[in-house]
């Protein structure tokens, strides 16, 4: 699903992501509201797909990086 009200955390940082996440998820379990607790589940699963993107992205950048390093050391050219 999806929370068109809830996009303003794709302009935070990794670490204020996780934050807001962690604040939410805990406000989540002391609500006893179905509704609230439903909205609130929609912006959870955003904000984990938007986690789970950018560590996809920093993963194959990291291994784009190796990779580049890695063949420049195997290739010698005399």
């Amino acid at each position: 699903m999806f929370n068109p009200l809830a996009t303003d955390f794709y302009d935070l940082t990794d670490k204020m992501l996780e934050e807001k996440y962690s604040e939410l998820s805990r406000k989540y379990w002391m609500t006893q509201n179905p509704q609230v607790q439903m909205q609130m589940a929609i912006i959870i699963e955003q904000m984990r797909d938007e986690l789970r993107t950018r560590n996809a992205r920093a993963k194959v950048q990291q291994d784009q990086d190796q990779g580049k390093k890695g063949l420049d050391n195997l290739i010698n050219i005399s």
